[in-house]
This record gives structure tokens, sequence and C-alpha cells, in this order.
């Protein structure tokens, strides 16, 4: 035990055992003593200077690092943070825990963490600038947390600049495209009314394909006319034209459209479980009606269904599952899939212009930006459930209807080719 004890401040020599208990006897004070005691005063000086060295050391390279760091304890009180951090948070550590106290989304970050979940970067909007906030653990029972405060003003101005730029260029595309459609448009739209009108001139026995053919191609026509309009304003829809609509209607306009053999969901069987890739379709037994733009929602529901089947396909086999039914006032649209689902980093990103996780060739980026503004301009809500390795879920809500009044009908020409046939 004088040996274990031999660093400490008391002299070994002063040390007794009476009766298993270890006291202190002070032995008469030599110059031996003096000097080991000198010694030792030398070892501990050393050590605080070195200790103060280290401390000098590691606050210059903390002080140097142009992101903010701060600890925080258990109680939310601030340990440590550097000048970076200090000049983010107003300069003196009295306004950085005021400045932590203020922001609901660290305070919450922070109980996350000492709950042991997985954090993610906040963000922080500030009078100067933005700044990502990091989180990281000083300790296993989660008593201390660091703070990593990231600027990211400039990239985020980089990022919007890029953006506007691309944006600009975009707009210059699609309008030449939107051009060029138009054109091989209007030829064909007259074709069809020029051999439905001498049909009709003919006077003679149709198959009911025929004129069922004809309906899709005017039909077809004036969808890709409507989304000529929507690719010259790019993002933003052109102005809805309302009516009074069936959306169980519309979504099986929708399914019989991409079922075809030429349509996207060519591949799935309805009937067959046994099936790589499964088709399931339930629609409300009875209409229901909303106020919409027909050529719109039928866009919307499209790219949700399209986007569905790319996440089935992705993944080698599953099921596409769409359906309507109404539920508090609303009349619900819903397209399911159980394909990979979106991962937790680029949920808030899948809204945005020109960002997909599709393959390359495979997605434009704006399919989802598009159905957004269809539903906003619908006065309708657009919800998204999702989870990594499960699938993923969109729905469409809008307001619905009481009452609702006739679909509008297509073309005159057609209308009578109809009549006339039956």
């Amino acid at each position: 035990m004088r040996d274990e004890l031999s660093e400490s401040f008391v002299d070994p020599d002063d040390l007794e055992l009476d009766q298993d208990t270890l006291v202190i006897s002070p032995a008469p004070w030599t110059e031996e003593r003096r000097r080991r005691s000198d010694a030792r005063v030398q070892i501990l000086n050393s050590l605080c200077d070195k200790h103060r060295s280290d401390v000098e050391y590691f606050k210059s390279i903390l002080g140097a690092v142009p992101h903010g760091l701060m600890i925080i304890n258990k109680d939310n009180r601030l340990e440590y943070a550097n000048q970076a951090a200090l000049r983010i948070c107003l300069k003196d550590e009295t306004h950085v825990e005021s400045f932590l106290s203020h922001h609901h989304d660290i305070q919450e970050a922070l109980k996350q963490m000492r709950n042991g979940a997985k954090v993610r970067t906040a963000m922080l909007e500030l009078d100067q600038g933005h700044y990502a906030v990091d989180f990281f653990p000083l300790a296993k029972n989660g008593d201390r947390v660091g703070l990593v405060l990231t600027d990211v003003t400039d990239r985020n101005r980089l990022e919007k600049q890029y953006y506007e730029e691309k944006h600009n260029l975009m707009t210059q595309l699609a309008g030449g495209i939107a051009h060029e459609i138009a054109n091989q448009l209007f030829p064909i739209q007259g074709r069809a009314q020029l051999v439905s009108m001498m049909l009709l001139q003919a006077n003679c026995d149709l198959n009911p394909e025929i004129f069922k053919s004809f309906k899709v191609i005017e039909e077809q026509v004036q969808r890709i006319s409507r989304i000529v309009d929507d690719l010259r304003h790019l993002s933003r829809p052109a102005e809805p034209r309302f009516a009074d609509l069936d959306l169980t209607g519309i979504l099986k306009q929708v399914v019989d459209t991409l079922a075809a053999p030429a349509g996207k969901t060519k591949r799935f069987c309805q009937d067959d479980d046994e099936a790589l890739f499964r088709l399931r379709i339930n629609l409300h037994h009875q209409p229901l009606t909303v106020r919409g733009d027909k050529d719109q929602l039928h866009q919307a529901l499209m790219n949700l269904m399209i986007n569905a089947a790319h996440a089935v396909e992705d993944v080698g086999q599953g099921t596409l599952t769409v359906g309507t039914y109404a539920q508090d006032g609303k009349a619900i649209a819903y397209v399911e899939d159980t394909g990979p689902g979106i991962p937790e980093e680029v949920r808030q990103k899948i809204f945005e212009p020109y960002f997909t996780g599709k393959c390359s060739g495979r997605g434009t980026g704006l399919g989802l930006t598009i159905v957004r503004n269809i539903v906003r301009a619908h006065d309708g809500e657009l919800a998204l459930r999702t989870e990594a390795g499960r699938g993923t879920r969109f729905e469409i809500k809008l307001p619905l209807l009481r009452k609702g009044g006739d679909i509008q009908p297509f073309t005159a020409n057609l209308s009578k080719l109809q009549h006339h046939a039956s």
C-alpha cells in the first residue's frame, strides 16, 4: 500500500495501520522528507503546466474551427462554446443559452438523443444566415451532447441560383418541345374528326369498337393538348376547367389506359395471385362527385400510378393497389405499392422540381411537383405514407360534393356517331 500511495500528498512514512484502519501519524520532519516533498510538488506543478498547455492547445484548435461547436449538459446548460458558436449566437454565453431555449427543434433533438434515438440534422434560419445543426453524444447515458453548427447560407444561395438557371433553361426547352408537339396534334385531331364525319355520312352499320376507338383517340388528343399547356408553364399547371366529376370514374379510366397493350401497367395481372406483378383495384361502390378538372386529375393519378409501377418493378415483384373511398366529407383516391419505399433522407425533396430518385432516362423530376400543384389547385390534400423496404402510399383527398352534375360529354361528332351506331 505504501507503493500505491507514494505519489499522494501524504508521506508514506506517516501512515500506520491501527486495527485495520489506516491513520496518519506524522513522523518527525527530516531533510529527506522535505526533499521527497519538494520532488512531489515539482511533479504536480509539471502535470498542472502540461494540463494547462493541453487545454490551451485544444482550445486553439477548436477556436480555429469554422463551424460552431457547443457542449450541452443533461440540464440543457451550456458547458462549452467555441468562438464560431458565440458569433452565431450573438457573441456571449448568456445569449447562447437563450438561443437554445428558443428553438424547439433543437430542444426536441436533444431529448431524442438522450432517449437513444437517431437524430436527423436540424435546419435553423437566423437573421444572419442559414445553419445546419448536427448532434453527437459525448457519453453513453446522454448526459452531455455535442452540437455542430454549419453555415449553409452560401450553399443554399448557390443551390437556389442553380435551380433558377436550370428552371429558365428547362422552360425555354419545354416551350420549344410543346410547340412541336402541338403542331403534330392538330393533324391527328383533324383526321379523327374527318373520318368520324365520313363514317357518319356513309350511314353504314358500325362495329361498336370503331366508335370506341375514335372516342379514345379524341380523349387522348385533348388530354395531350392540356399536357402541352402544362409543359409550357412547366411545373405550374394551366388554369383548371372545373366541372362536376366522378373521382372513381376518372381513376378507372386511368387504370384502363395504363393497362392497354402499350400502357405502363400492361405487365400487371389482376386475377393471378402468383404473378410477379399484381394489380389490385378497390373502387367505391357509388360515384364520388368532386369539383375538378378532368384532364388534370387524370394526369395526377396517372403520374402516381406510373411511379408506383416503376417502384414495384425496381424490386422485381410486388403489388400495385389503387382505389377510392369516402371519409370525413372527402373523396379519396389512393395509389399504393409494395416497392422499396422512400428513404427518410429524400422525403423532403421528392416534391422539388427536377428531383428524381429514378435511374437516368426514367424520370424528369417533375411528376410529383405537378401532382402536388394540381391537388392544391383543387383545394385538396396530397398525403404520403411510406416506409423503407415496405412500400409507399399516396392519397389525393378532394372535397366531396353532396350532389354532382353530369360529366361533360366529348365532341359533338363522336356523340352523334355513337347515337347513330346504337
